[in-house]
């Protein structure tokens, strides 16, 4: 199912691409494949449009930049970015940018980019060392942040870069009338590559049917702990712990979309299957804060690889949750 940029979205790349990059630039919205593309297909053209060597064609460009191999392109894949040991930092860390490629000047190209795919994985540490480069980037060199939005990124960061919201369109011939097939398309998480092992497991006739309980009181703890923990575990035991996760966080999806919808106070289109109650202001921001967090702790890898015990993250999690769902604020 094709994805196509707003035109506007498109004309900023182009103007990026005909002219010069901002030193820092943050692209926000929803993280998918087609978006990632679109960044890569900007930046590598910027490459050749802006070689130093003429040896080298769009395509030995292309081929260089996905195997990580062009010198003028440092790439942060979405996990987990650290700061790096101080004396031998390991590549894909801040340490390792500093000291091997930013000290030095781009060798095939008169402009060079440092990607973030998904900038909300940089870690505290690394943020802080990461800062006076955002600020005073060297000669000829663009920072290239990812994200799905920026209040998942430090503010110290955010100052320093340029927002471009990246606004995709879905075909219009295509839209889907039931609201929850339209809502994992408007979501775009028909791109999530495990949303067709969810789809066999029959996790979103599930999903329709757990969320149609709802009595926005206390007694939905057990429908949450249904979705995100009992009948989570008992569909998906098998599979991998990023599986787990992946499939954790799109279950929660449509009641964070439905926070978002009703804090939009129809300023958005909404796209959410399930319609809140009238909340107050604060307790949809305490929602939204609360679900945003539980997100961003499913992305935690310890010692890189390893991911938390999912009972203490989601039991935390819906502990949380509840305090702020069942009371009047």
């Amino acid at each position: 199912m094709s994805q196509k940029l707003f035109k506007q979205s498109q004309g900023i790349l182009k103007k990026f691409v005909d002219g010069s990059w901002p030193e820092s630039v943050i692209f926000s919205g929803t993280q998918t494949p087609a978006k990632r593309q679109w960044i890569l297909d900007a930046m590598m053209e910027s490459m050749f449009n802006n070689r130093s060597d003429d040896r080298y064609s769009r395509e030995q460009i292309r081929v260089m930049v996905e195997k990580n191999e062009h010198p003028d392109f440092y790439f942060f894949a979405a996990e987990n970015v650290k700061i790096g040991d101080k004396k031998n930092p390991d590549p894909g860390s801040i340490r390792h940018l500093l000291s091997h490629f930013l000290m030095y000047s781009p060798r095939f190209s008169n402009c060079r980019f440092v990607f973030f795919e998904d900038a909300a994985c940089i870690l505290n540490e690394a943020e802080s060392a990461l800062l006076k480069s955002l600020e005073e980037a060297p000669v000829k060199t663009h920072f290239v942040l990812s994200v799905d939005e920026t209040r998942q990124l430090k503010e110290t960061i955010v100052s320093r870069c340029l927002e471009i919201p990246l606004l995709q369109r879905p075909e219009p011939s295509q839209t889907p009338a039931d609201p929850w097939e339209r809502f994992w398309y408007f979501s775009q998480s028909r791109e999530n590559q495990y949303f067709e092992l969810m789809q066999g497991a029959g996790w979103f006739d599930y999903l329709k049917g757990a969320y149609d309980k709802l009595s926005f009181k206390q007694n939905d703890f057990t429908v949450f702990e249904d979705i995100g923990w009992i009948a989570h575990r008992r569909a998906f035991s098998g599979e991998s712990a990023e599986a787990q996760n992946a499939i954790l966080k799109l279950s929660f999806l449509p009641l964070y979309s439905a926070i978002r919808d009703r804090s939009a106070n129809g300023k958005l289109a909404e796209i959410s299957p399930i319609s809140l109650p009238a909340f107050s202001e604060r307790k949809l921001l305490l929602l939204g804060a609360a679900m945003e967090h539980f997100f961003r702790r499913l992305n935690i890898r310890y010692f890189n690889t390893r991911h938390p015990a999912m009972n203490v993250l989601f039991f935390g999690f819906l502990s949380r949750l509840m305090r702020i769902w069942s009371i009047d604020i």
